[in-house]
Order: structure tokens, then C-alpha cells, then sequence
């Protein structure tokens, strides 16, 4: 995942969390810390979700049929004036 720091100001201690959803049930989850970004910078970030609840499904998907996947991803950050 790209993350870009749109503001004027450097931040700190930027850390990516990601959260992913099949079929409507939460599956798992991971984060990844990024670091320190300068302002209008872009890092990349990437992290993998390991869970049992994930294994058991894939084991499952002809059960399921199709997949619906949704992610949602938060970026935290603290900067200093």
C-alpha cells in the first residue's frame, strides 16, 4: 500500500493497520510500522493477515462459493509544531 503525507509537516511514528473482511465476517487483522515520513513524501507499507479463521475459510471456499473481500486500512501519526 502506498501512503503519501499530504501536509507541510514531517510525522512520526506512522504505523499502517489493516483489517479484512470475508464475506462479512472479519477474518483478521495486521499492522506494519512505517516510520518517519517527510511532508510529501510517499512510503510503501505492506503487512499479511495470518489468522486461523482465514485458513479454515480458504480450506472452506468451495463451501462459500464466491469471495467478497473488503479491507480497510487506518494510518495513525503523530507530528510536533
Amino acid at each position: 500500500m502506498r501512503i503519501k503525507n499530504v501536509s507541510r509537516q514531517t510525522v512520526y511514528s506512522v504505523r499502517l493497520t489493516a483489517k479484512l473482511k470475508v464475506n462479512g465476517r472479519s477474518v483478521g487483522s495486521c499492522s506494519d510500522w512505517v516510520g518517519t515520513m517527510r511532508a510529501g513524501k510517499v512510503r510503501v507499507a505492506s503487512c499479511t493477515v495470518r489468522t486461523g479463521r482465514l485458513a479454515g475459510m480458504w480450506r472452506d471456499r468451495y463451501d462459500y462459493g464466491r469471495w467478497y473481500v473488503r479491507a480497510h486500512t487506518s494510518v495513525r501519526y503523530l507530528y510536533y509544531r
